[in-house]
């Protein structure tokens, strides 16, 4: 998710561009073959179920305040991959109920300068249910030839809606249904 705010504007906008991926990304057999797309997003973090981001880290200073931890740097190369993702399992003789097609989730509100809090950035809040993807389960997991690496896998959901939300005053700022291709629900101006 991309945001930007134009203080000259006062405008508020949201690109939320969903992953496309072809079922040979998930599956390594003939199921691939009845996969047409499998559209959605990464979980940036999913070992916490913590809605916020977390805290900085603070270690004490000489002088008994507080201050930001320094971050550490990470070695060249390892830049964590992601490993959890969420998405709708498009079949080739299935419906195409709320398939983007690469078409991204745009949304523009008007908020004056003192009306804007993001403090605690902004929330992408997916809604569903969990589907089969093309087996029995709604989890898929491919794992490195070696082994020796986390495995990497997908949730499959029926998307309902996808929504943006204030991560500071929990407001829902856009929603989209599924169902079709209609402008954004957007929360009433004050």
């Amino acid at each position: 998710m991309r945001w930007l705010y134009d203080s000259e504007d006062e405008t508020l906008g949201f690109v939320i561009a969903p992953v496309q991926w072809s079922g040979g990304a998930w599956w390594f057999d003939e199921s691939a073959l009845r996969v047409e797309a499998v559209e959605g997003f990464w979980i940036e973090h999913p070992w916490t179920s913590n809605e916020a981001c977390p805290a900085p880290a603070v270690t004490p200073a000489r002088d008994g305040e507080l201050q930001e931890s320094p971050a550490e740097p990470q070695a060249p190369g390892t830049v964590p991959e992601p490993t959890l993702a969420i998405g709708q399992v498009f079949l080739t003789d299935g419906p195409r109920r709320g398939r983007r097609d690469g078409t991204a989730y745009e949304a523009v509100l008007r908020v004056p300068p003192e009306e804007l809090d993001a403090s605690k950035g902004f929330r992408l809040r997916i809604s569903g249910r969990l589907a089969r993807g093309t087996g029995a389960t709604p989890m898929a997991c491919r794992q490195a030839a070696d082994g020796r690496q986390r495995p990497v896998c997908l949730i499959s959901t029926i998307i309902d809606e996808v929504a943006i939300e204030n991560g500071a005053s929990g407001e829902t700022l856009a929603a989209w249904s599924t169902s079709g291709r209609a402008a954004p629900a957007v929360a009433p101006e004050t």
